[in-house]
């Protein structure tokens, strides 16, 4: 039995849900029988001896690196090894992102937390060149259940979907992205947006939808209704690496994705410009989902996740 702790540190949001929580769950009713889990906030010195992976998620806080240091201070007393998972590329937000003077605070802490890990999942390819070290790191791609992906796509009714935060901020209310919306706002039913309501010349044809939990939006994503989900991105390192989780949401929806970003890795089956053509739609919400199904299939992304975490402890 492998003997993994997760250093939770009680936060929950879109990648908490996509990188730990629902993988984390799956993972373990796939291989009951070979990985048990343990959950803790503030590991002690116990803890992490009983343990043969310390799983971290997106780590930088200072105890974050003191557990990293006793881990490695352990060694000579029993073997335990640091995973580190990454799902953005935190070295390179734009100095204008509104997270990024947060992060340069602890840009620090996280790179020497990363130079300790034994391994590090990161979420692309293009992760991998970020964290440095390619021989320790292994891409997990974000993954659907198949049983989250409709049988059909969503009738089309003329609806547009965008989803976000002040996270996106500056992708949404770029000028590109500015005059894109301007130019398709009124050729669409409805509009809607969900989680932040972006400072846009917006028509009477648009709605703002808030939740307040993650799981609201998912819980109610099938039923959006939304035929298209829009995803202007700024081309920079940043977004270069960051995963097409807005394609696999619009998919779960029964719509498809539109974003600039289109035919580049993780976007090969997305469209790079609107349409409000039903037959199209259909047909790239199939071949999105044909391709999530071959390559990002959560039960087969998990076998990956296993995979690793065998060859990391050595078995």
């Amino acid at each position: 039995m492998i003997k993994i702790l997760v250093y939770d540190t009680g936060s929950f949001d879109g990648v908490s849900w996509w990188r730990n929580t629902l993988p984390l769950s799956v993972l373990r009713t796939q291989y009951a029988t070979q990985i048990e889990f343990q959950y803790s906030h503030n590991p002690t010195v116990s803890d992490i001896l009983q343990a043969d992976v310390v799983l971290m998620f997106r780590p930088t806080s200072d105890n974050a690196l003191k557990i990293a240091e006793s881990i490695k201070k352990f060694q000579t007393q029993k073997p335990v090894y640091l995973l580190c998972d990454l799902d953005d590329d935190l070295w390179n937000l734009p100095h204008y992102h509104f997270a990024a003077s947060g992060y340069r605070k602890h840009f620090r802490r996280m790179r020497e937390i990363y130079d300790m890990a034994d391994m590090v999942w990161v979420s692309t390819e293009q992760l991998r060149y970020s964290v440095g070290d390619l021989g320790r790191t292994v891409t997990i791609p974000n993954a659907v259940m198949p049983g989250n992906l409709p049988d059909k796509p969503a009738p089309y009714k003329g609806i547009a979907c965008w989803r976000g935060s002040t996270a996106q901020f500056t992708d949404v209310t770029a000028p590109f992205a500015r005059e894109w919306y301007k130019n398709w706002r009124s050729k669409y039913e409805r509009w809607r947006f969900w989680g932040y309501w972006p400072n846009l010349e917006h028509g009477a044809n648009v709605d703002f939808v808030d939740y307040d939990e993650v799981l609201d939006f998912f819980a109610s994503l099938g039923s959006t209704g939304a035929n298209v989900f829009w995803k202007p991105l700024e081309e920079n390192a940043f977004n270069d690496a960051k995963s097409s989780i807005a394609w696999m949401e619009a998919t779960m929806a029964g719509g498809v994705c539109v974003t600039n970003y289109a035919g580049k890795d993780g976007w090969e089956c997305a469209l790079p410009e609107f349409t409000t053509d039903p037959e199209l739609i259909a047909e790239t919400w199939q071949r999105s989902k044909y391709h999530i199904l071959q390559n990002y299939n959560m039960l087969e992304v998990n076998r990956k996740r296993f995979e690793s975490i065998v060859r990391l402890i050595g078995g």
